[in-house]
């Protein structure tokens, strides 16, 4: 079952786009941007036991990109780009714009940080217009004794 991605409004301004202004530290030049939060329903477990997972992710378009698509965005509708949200678990945390490293992917019934050889996994949802692209997920391995 394919679904589609869809445009969300932001919760509390109730904006679909939210503009900002971005500076290059190397060069110093500045840009508009916007932001748009996008939600796409998966069937997920069927191994197991199916559900569905909702997956949300956040598309960073040049002012220009935003004046094109916005008269498509609607809260509710569907992206206007065909594309899928993809999953990618890793090692490496993203820094944040304050300087402080991504909070690592926590068991839901623990609360313990879930581990991938020793290391924690940090997991991150992006935009992808390439319908083949897969997830790449880390499985938790709490402690090294587990490798074996």
């Amino acid at each position: 079952m394919k679904t589609k991605v869809l445009v969300r409004a932001h919760k509390d301004t109730g904006a679909i786009v939210t503009m900002k202004t971005i500076v290059n530290k190397e060069t110093g030049e500045e840009r508009n941007v916007g932001t748009v939060m996008v939600e796409q329903s998966k069937i997920t477990g069927l191994s197991a036991i199916g559900r569905v997972a909702k997956r949300v992710a956040f598309i960073t378009l040049e002012e220009e990109v935003v004046d094109l698509l916005k008269p498509s965005l609607i809260d509710g509708g569907e992206f206007p780009v065909e594309g899928k949200l993809v999953v990618t678990e890793t090692t490496v945390p993203y820094i944040k714009k304050d300087g402080t490293p991504q909070e690592p992917k926590r068991h839901g019934g623990t609360n313990e940080v879930m581990m991938y050889n020793g290391q924690p996994i940090y997991r991150n949802t992006d935009f992808n217009e390439d319908l083949k692209a897969q997830d790449v997920l880390l499985t938790n391995v709490a402690t090294e004794e587990a490798v074996e």
